[in-house]
């Protein structure tokens, strides 16, 4: 039980920290989308008229494409790993559910559930 207890806990932690990561990554985007709005506004005026800043816009574009990439790998990252602990949870629910259970004793219970079956149909001639 105190193995159970400790398991809850562990689990309850990592859920608790990844919900603080996803708030932190959506600060972060956030934060980038605004600095890549006003930086993309300032460069591309000059890119029109200077090839360094055309080739430093190039770059801006090319560094927020991969951080989105980036930001929604971590995100898929974060959904596949609860997604992971949500299972783990319903293995235990289920393992602690079903471990009472004996297999002989469910056998055994179906061998005399057909017993009866079988003389209720010769009663009725079935």
């Amino acid at each position: 039980i105190n193995a159970e207890y400790m398991g809850k806990l562990e689990i309850d932690k990592i859920l608790s920290d990844t919900k603080d990561l996803k708030k932190e990554i959506s600060k972060i985007t956030d934060k980038l989308n605004r600095s890549f709005s006003v930086t993309d506004e300032l460069i591309f005026k000059d890119a029109k008229k200077d090839m360094t800043a055309k080739q430093a816009y190039k770059y801006l574009v090319d560094m927020n494409e991969k951080f989105n990439t980036l930001t929604e790998l971590v995100s898929q990252t974060g959904n596949v790993r609860n997604e992971a602990l949500d299972l783990e949870i319903k293995i235990d629910q289920l393992t602690e559910r079903t471990k009472d259970l004996d297999i002989n004793q469910v056998e055994s219970d179906l061998a005399q559930i057909k017993e009866e079956n079988s003389k209720i149909m010769l009663q009725f001639n079935l």
